[in-house]
């Protein structure tokens, strides 16, 4: 996909993955809609790509909230034309051993997670299928093999995992392409919460990928028309063992998270 000119809708855009997408979105030429619950950091996002010769509008929303991903949806055609690419990179981060979560925290990190980027599907499908375009959709290596501490935002990046996977399928054979974005540790605020309550630290930050190189990675993928990209690093270690030997992963990891 020739990119340049194109309306791209990049959620969870104020910071980390989202913030870098954005940027790299915009070098390439895109018309890039920016979506995120911080108003003030979507402006400050804007006005970079603004100073470097970009195009971007911010458009601040909080997708959890009911037909807020509609509204959202309707709104960026409005101001900026067609839709030619949603990016669902927005999230909610429940962190928690299971026996001190309540039913409310799964709720919050499905509601964001998964229930809103089919929200987000819904509303942009129609226009997608009759002119072209792609879905894209950042899962996570926890969707795989979660950590713990971390059941809920696991639970929900697995759900948008077999619901994009399924949805490429039903989508084959016409317009509209299905992008699944599988990205390891990011160099990003995410990273820094995970070694707070996954006591001592799981990842070290210094092996965590950069965020410009992991949204580098995923523009390139939707110009070859790419279905899946991974950029797990070090973490493709853990799924690979997982396969070999679960059981000793689940003793190695609730180790580290007992501080043993």
């Amino acid at each position: 996909m020739q990119l340049s000119g194109r309306v791209v809708l990049v959620t969870g855009a104020s910071r980390g993955l989202g913030r870098a997408l954005a940027t790299t979105l915009a070098a390439r030429g895109a018309r890039v809609a920016c979506s995120a619950r911080d108003g003030a950091a979507l402006d400050a996002v804007v006005e970079a790509i603004a100073e470097a010769g970009g195009m971007a509008k911010a458009f601040p929303c909080d997708l959890a909230e009911p037909g807020a991903a509609a509204g959202l949806v309707a709104r960026v055609e409005s101001e900026l034309g067609p839709l030619s690419v949603l990016l669902a990179n927005h999230g909610s981060t429940t962190a928690g051993e299971v026996r001190d979560l309540r039913l409310a925290d799964f709720e919050r990190d499905l509601r964001t997670n998964f229930l809103a980027a089919t929200a987000l599907t819904a509303a942009a499908l129609p226009g997608l299928r009759e002119r072209g375009g792609t879905l894209g959709y950042v899962l996570s290596g926890l969707a795989h093999r979660p950590l713990p501490a971390w059941s809920a935002y696991a639970a929900s990046k697995a759900a948008l995992r077999a619901y994009a996977d399924a949805l490429r399928v039903e989508l084959a054979g016409g317009l509209v392409r299905v992008l699944t974005i599988q990205p390891g540790p990011l160099r990003t605020d995410f990273l820094a919460r995970m070694a707070r309550v996954g006591r001592p630290r799981i990842i070290e930050p210094r092996r965590a990928a950069r965020p410009e190189d992991v949204a580098e990675t995923i523009v390139r993928a939707l110009e070859r028309d790419r279905a899946r990209v991974s950029v797990f690093g070090p973490a493709s270690l853990v799924r690979a063992a997982d396969l070999v030997a679960p059981r000793l992963v689940d003793w190695l990891l609730g180790r580290r998270h007992r501080g043993g």
